[in-house]
């Protein structure tokens, strides 16, 4: 108890260096929580001994809640709630007892000012008091002073007189020191959430970025400095409107809606090539006024936006775009755009009969080890010519076909002939002919083209078929 009464006000005393205000308009609810001292010894003889702290009783710690309203700058209702362990009553008991009290205190200010660090009162009040198993009724009257050292903190000591009811409870002095605290919100005549004291506009409820002024528009420009209260506008026009924002009046804009030059009358030109958009036929394309502000990116003299190749110099003909071979296909659309070819072939010349054939005689030629998709080395040859073909006519696409003969299970069948043309394609791309150009597929016994009742048909139609694509 001796080590924490001088460390309680040698930190009040740190803390006293500058002004403070009670605010207790602007923060009207308190706070407070500290260290509460029972003394019953200094009660007979009154007074004698009061702040003789060898006499205090108290609990370690914090011990005594304040709480409590501020209903006008002199007055304030306060309920406190306090606890001790009682071990020096005088000649009551020679036991250490638990002590308790609740009291609803008035406190009357003696200084009504708010800008003011020191802060004194008068308290009176009724209280409950519980000692040991007891309990009294009582009286309060005592004064104290809160320090504030800002405007919702301060230091509180207090000295109360308790007059009990009971003589098992008896009279006693209690002291107070601590730390209270106001917070709340103070008056605010219009109630637009601007305390009196900051708004430049009390009687009308306006916003705070504006100091509690009104802004009917929503412009920013409160009202009372607003040329346009009625209409939002600019700061910069005294609260007038550039609807279109190009630092033209509305009034003085021939296109009020949209941002403009002042070379065009207002009017914008998206693309910045000297034609408004009103008259741009391409207006978020910089572009010629030869061909009405659209771009001719290529110099074809076709407009980008009728030209299918703008990055590339065309003719009129293919629709801007190139052929370079000259056999009436673009180039976009030609697979053999340096070859002359036929526009039903997608510009490539057509394939040979003979050669078709030899792809063909090479396909029947394929063999595989018995019921297994393994080809034999002899088939590397035929094969090789294949790739060959694929290799010099680079346009053409290629359907692999696998077929059996009815003998055995069909279901195997079927997976053998697919597993047969996944094998010859696998051969064919690891001899560097492009997977996209190549597809594989089996049909089992279903597509024979010999009788399966003979040997020499079942030889037929054990067989794999490469066929161009169309």
């Amino acid at each position: 108890m001796k080590k924490q009464l001088p460390l309680m006000l040698c930190m009040a005393f740190l803390l006293f260096a500058g002004k403070a205000n009670s605010q207790n308009e602007d923060r009207p609810w308190l706070l407070g929580f500290g260290i509460h001292f029972v003394d019953y010894t200094s009660v007979d003889p009154m007074f004698e001994g009061l702040y003789d702290t060898k006499d205090f009783n108290s609990v370690p710690g914090i011990s005594k809640l304040d709480i409590g309203r501020s209903l006008s700058k002199a007055f304030t209702l306060e309920l406190s709630l306090a606890a001790a362990t009682v071990n020096k009553s005088g000649d009551r008991t020679s036991g250490t007892e638990f002590f308790a009290d609740v009291d609803l205190l008035g406190k009357f200010n003696f200084i009504n000012k708010t800008e003011c660090w020191f802060d004194p009162y008068i308290a009176a009040g009724p209280g409950f008091s519980k000692y040991d198993t007891e309990g009294s009724l009582s009286l309060n009257a005592g004064i104290g002073s809160n320090f504030w050292l800002s405007q919702g903190v301060g230091v509180r000591a207090q000295t109360m007189y308790n007059a009990s009811s009971s003589e098992a409870v008896g009279d006693y002095f209690h002291h107070t020191l601590g730390l209270v605290l106001r917070f709340g919100s103070g008056k605010d005549t219009d109630k637009d959430g601007v305390v009196d004291k900051e708004d430049k506009c009390p009687t009308v409820a306006g916003i705070e970025k504006l100091s509690g002024c009104p802004d009917k528009d929503g412009d920013g420009v409160a009202d009372m400095d607003d040329a346009c209260p009625e209409i939002k506008g600019l700061a910069a026009l005294k609260g007038c409107p550039d609807g279109d924002g190009d630092g033209i009046a509305d009034k003085d804009d021939s296109c009020p809606e949209l941002a403009g030059l002042a070379e065009l009358n207002g009017c914008p030109d998206k693309d910045a090539d000297g034609i408004a958009d009103k008259d741009d036929k391409c207006p978020e394309l910089k572009g010629l006024a030869a061909m009405s502000g659209c771009p001719d990116t290529d110099g074809d003299g076709i407009a980008d936006p009728n030209d299918q190749c703008p990055k590339e110099k065309g003719t009129s003909a293919m629709a801007g775009c190139p052929d370079r071979d000259g056999d009436g296909v673009a180039d976009k659309d030609d697979k053999c755009p340096d070859v002359i070819g036929l526009k039903t072939n997608n510009g490539c010349p057509a394939m040979d009969v003979e050669v078709i054939a030899k792809i063909s005689f090479a396909a029947k030629s394929i063999q595989f080890e018995t019921g297994k998709d393994v080809i034999k080395k002899v088939s590397y040859a035929k094969l090789d010519t294949v790739v060959n073909i694929m290799k010099k006519y680079q346009f053409t696409s290629w359907s692999i076909e696998g077929h059996t003969d009815n003998t055995g299970n069909a279901a195997k069948n079927l997976q053998l002939s697919k597993d047969r043309a996944a094998s010859v394609k696998k051969y064919f791309v690891n001899q560097g002919i492009d997977a996209g150009r190549l597809t594989s597929e089996g049909y089992g016994d279903t597509k024979p083209i010999g009788d399966n009742k003979t040997s020499k048909g079942r030889a037929e139609n054990r067989r794999v078929e490469i066929k161009l694509n169309e």
